[in-house]
């Protein structure tokens, strides 16, 4: 009987050893997800600070390219037109 208990009292002092281990490896995990986290943040907002910059910087830039684009559907539709109109002149003639 005495054999039993000693080993009973062994298993569970392995198996409080285990999760005691187990416990001490989730800590070490979630810190270095935290630390993960953190690096992360740090690396976006520098990202979005350098991207607002970069916009700024090139704000000149894509308005006058949408100034481009306007004036490039405004003359293309003036061409189609300009081409519907030809062709039905030569169809009257």
């Amino acid at each position: 009987m005495e054999a039993k208990k000693r080993e009973a009292i062994g298993f569970l002092k392995m198996t409080n050893e285990c999760v005691k281990k187990k416990s001490i490896l989730y800590q070490i995990y979630v810190g270095q997800g935290l630390e993960t986290a953190e690096n992360l943040e740090a690396t976006m907002a520098k990202l979005k600070d350098d991207l607002e910059k970069e916009q700024e910087k090139n704000k000149d830039d894509v308005a006058h390219l949408e100034e481009l684009e306007k004036d490039f559907r405004e003359r293309e539709a003036t061409y189609e037109v300009g081409a519907q109109v030809g062709g039905m002149m030569l169809m009257l003639t």
